[in-house]
Formats: structure tokens, C-alpha cells, sequence
């Protein structure tokens, strides 16, 4: 009997140790917890494994979630000095204001000057416009269909003197309707400040390699406000030089950031 009962008590003890043994097995499986940390933690999160995806994981991937944040700030941060270099880049384009005295009244006509185009030729441009050079100047030529031509005569007459002559700007820009470009001599490096617009298609005899030769005429921007007045100028009555027989008058032209 005694035997027995020590049997008995030698089995339960058995089954006793194989319930521990699982208990092991299940911590065994801690370790799996960690290697999900450890896949957590090279996302950028994880945190302890007591929670297994729970409070302490989501403030892991709340933390990635900050630091996507503070990227954010640094993507920010980036962007204004992006912003910073938009702003040192010299702008595609800008806009002069003239005022044109045309059969008694006064018109606004609105140029755009492709600076990426013609960089050369806008500076050149731009530097007698800030110099208030083209002030009370005349359009001394105008032919219906062909040009409306300005940017060397006082409103007397009178010559004025230029700057040095530019070399002649490839600009791939055509002489085709409402375009602005610079008059020259036969010499293609001569341009100083006198201009024209395009009252016609143009690019066949203007244009390099067209009917007026190889080099052809710089192009350097367009009319985008008041071209019905030189639609106007270029039917105007003229004497045997082309020039108006009633003076056309350039009053004043500006940079349109000037607000003048």
C-alpha cells in the first residue's frame, strides 16, 4: 500500500514538472517578442515588450511618427532655403510700363522681357529704361505691317547718345506679331537702345538665316498689355522717311516693380 501511495505521489509530481515545462516553453516565446522589437525598434520604434503592439509600441511609433515630424521641420527648414534660392535666381521674367502719347491722349502698353531668353539684350534694355533714358523719346519710323520703331530721337529730333553697341543674342525667339526686339545697323554687334514691335509675321525676313541674312534680329520679349495702340501707331500717316507726320511719343517708360 505504501508503494502505491508513493507511486501515486511520484506521478503527480511528474505531471507537475511537464505543467512547468510549458509554462518554459510559453517564455520561450519572449525572446519572438523581442525579435518583433527588434524589427520595431529598425522602424524607428518599438519600445518595451510589455505590450506587445500596445501603449508603450505606439508611443515607439509615435516617436517615429515625431521624427517624421521633425524631418518635416528639416524638409521645412529646406524649403525656405529653397525659397531663399528662388529668391537669389534672377526672375524669367519682368515687365516695363510705357506711356505712349498717340493722337492726344495717353496710353499704357505692358512689355514682357524674357530674361531666360535674352539675358543680354534685357539688361541692355532694362539699363536705359532705369536710366529714364527713353523719356520723352520719339517712335521716328513706322511702316504699317512691318514696325513700329522707337528708342533713339529726343522728341525734337534730336540723336541721343548710347551706350556701347551689344553683341547679337541668339535667342531663339521670333519676329512674329506683338514681339519686341532691337533695331541694328548691317553690322549684327551694333544694337544699343533703339528698338521696334512686330506689327506683322516677321520671322521670314527678320529671323536669322531669313531674307535679311544669316544673323537676323534679336527678339527679346512681348506685348501683353495696350498692343491695340501700336496696332493703332503702325496706321498712323507718315512722311516719305517712314517717320509720323503727328509725333508719336515713348513719355516715359519704367520697370513695372518701380510702381511708377
Amino acid at each position: 500500500m505504501k508503494r502505491l501511495f508513493a507511486l501515486v505521489l511520484l506521478c503527480v509530481l511528474m505531471v507537475s514538472m511537464s505543467t512547468g515545462c510549458a509554462d518554459d516553453d510559453y517564455d520561450d516565446g519572449g525572446p519572438v517578442v523581442n525579435d518583433e522589437q527588434q524589427d520595431g525598434t529598425s522602424d524607428g520604434g518599438g519600445g518595451s515588450t510589455t505590450d506587445d503592439g500596445g501603449g508603450t509600441n505606439g508611443g515607439g511609433d509615435g516617436d517615429e511618427d515625431g521624427g517624421d515630424t521633425g524631418g518635416g521641420g528639416a524638409a521645412t527648414d529646406g524649403g525656405d532655403e529653397d525659397g531663399a534660392d528662388v529668391g537669389d535666381e534672377p526672375p524669367s521674367t519682368r515687365v516695363v510700363k510705357m506711356t505712349i502719347r498717340f493722337e492726344g491722349g495717353n496710353y499704357i502698353v505692358r512689355v514682357e522681357l524674357d530674361m531666360e531668353a535674352a539675358p543680354v539684350t534685357c539688361e541692355n534694355f532694362i539699363g536705359y529704361v532705369e536710366d529714364e533714358f527713353y523719356d520723352d523719346t520719339k517712335f521716328h519710323r513706322v511702316i504699317e505691317d512691318f514696325v513700329v520703331q522707337g528708342g533713339g530721337f529726343d522728341s525734337d529730333g534730336t540723336k541721343k547718345a548710347t551706350k556701347d553697341p551689344i553683341p547679337l543674342e541668339r535667342t531663339g525667339l521670333s519676329n512674329v506679331l506683338k514681339t519686341i526686339a532691337m533695331a541694328r545697323t548691317s553690322d549684327p554687334d551694333s544694337a544699343t537702345s533703339q528698338f521696334y514691335f512686330n506689327v506683322a509675321d516677321n520671322s521670314a525676313s527678320l529671323d536669322p538665316g531669313g531674307a535679311t541674312g544669316p544673323d537676323g534680329y534679336t527678339v527679346f520679349g512681348e506685348v501683353i498689355e495696350g498692343w491695340n495702340i501700336i496696332n493703332e501707331i503702325s496706321k498712323t500717316q507718315t512722311d516719305s522717311g517712314d517717320e509720323p507726320t503727328n509725333k508719336v511719343l515713348l513719355v516715359k517708360a519704367r520697370m513695372e516693380a518701380d510702381g511708377r
